[in-house]
């Protein structure tokens, strides 16, 4: 039997996500990065799906919904790289944090994405959990690090077009953090905070 909470959380996230790529594809595709925002609402709208399918069907498989998290990831830093990238042109110093968090971010997702794409082919576990949770929780520091660097490096005339963007931003990863460091202290997810997350993921869209 699945969680209805759950169901409807992650559906409506899936849903709002729908949307917000049809608006980005239909007015919003001058910039490089409205482009990468594109993509990453892309694949946040197949992670959130997946969730749902899993709760109605049992499918995808664990290994397949932790693959589409962790591109879902790798998408959110995209765009925050993108953004910092617009933001340091003339600071040399934010130029060399950029390629450093851009760096220490893309290593832990490519690590972590390559042991668990391993063992679904091997079929052997590589990673124990408490690893995965330990990876996920730095992927959410590095995030909330690059959020910080967009703002402090951003001109002041500039602030305001990214504002409500990286609030969201900052909400996905803040959220993602404290979810992780309380399984992390507790031994496993809460369900509360997992089912919860869809919908603070759905909250997120229209900023």
């Amino acid at each position: 039997m699945f969680n209805e909470f759950g169901l409807i959380s992650y559906a409506a996230a899936s849903l709002a996500f729908l949307l917000l790529g049809g608006l980005i594809l239909t007015r919003y595709l001058r910039r490089t990065s409205d482009r990468v925002l594109l993509l990453s609402v892309i694949i946040s709208f197949f992670w959130a799906g997946s969730l749902v399918t899993q709760q109605i069907w049992g499918e995808p498989s664990f290994i397949i919904r932790y693959l589409l998290e962790l591109l879902r990831d790798a998408g959110w830093v995209i765009v925050l790289l993108a953004l910092l990238r617009s933001a340091d042109r003339h600071r040399m110093e934010a130029h060399r944090t950029r390629r450093l968090l851009g760096f220490l971010t893309f290593s832990v997702i490519f690590v972590l994405f390559t042991l668990a794409a391993l063992e679904s082919l091997l079929n052997i576990p590589l990673v124990s959990g408490k690893l995965k949770i330990v990876g996920q929780i730095s992927l959410s520091l590095l995030g909330i690090c690059l959020v910080e660097q967009i703002w402090r490096n951003s001109v002041q005339s500039s602030r305001s077009s990214i504002r409500y963007l990286c609030i969201g931003i900052l909400t996905l990863f803040a959220y993602d953090f404290f979810m992780y460091t309380d399984a992390l202290l507790f031994g496993k997810i809460s369900s509360g905070f997992w089912d919860a997350r869809g919908a603070v993921n759905t909250v997120i869209v229209p900023l």
